[in-house]
């Protein structure tokens, strides 16, 4: 069986959904199942590989640790 680029993006988007859902439920349970309504390293952890996979998935950039302008943005203003 051959998959097809519909399918394969059927497969890459249901991926990307599926795991911002379980990063969520997973966030929320683990509040409301914890004696004092924290979040543990290793789950905050998972949690956050689960959303830069998604993140991934739908291709939108990130950068970890570096806020602000991109490097294209500034570029285009110092050649005005």
């Amino acid at each position: 069986m051959k998959m097809e680029r519909d399918s394969k993006d059927k497969v890459e988007y249901s991926a990307g959904v599926c795991c911002v859902m379980a990063s969520i439920t997973i966030g929320i349970s683990t509040i409301i199942i914890s004696e004092h309504h924290d979040i543990a390293a290793g789950v905050l952890i998972f949690v956050a590989q689960l959303l830069i996979f998604a993140a991934s998935v739908f291709h939108l950039n990130y950068k970890l640790g570096n806020y602000g302008q991109t490097s294209n943005s500034k570029n285009c203003n110092n050649q005005e």
